[in-house]
């Protein structure tokens, strides 16, 4: 799961226009994908 979330933050980063790397917080069943301090969170959660 998380390399499937990694290249997907890669991916939604890039759509974004983000330039830095996102950080991707597990948290059990969801994972947090965060761009930058605050600015903006996506969550996805995989069965």
């Amino acid at each position: 799961i998380e390399e499937k979330a990694t290249a997907w933050a890669k991916e939604a980063a890039e759509a974004l226009g983000f330039e830095e790397e996102p950080l991707v917080v597990d948290f059990g069943p969801a994972l947090a994908v965060h761009f930058g301090p605050g600015l903006l969170g996506l969550a996805a959660q995989w069965e």
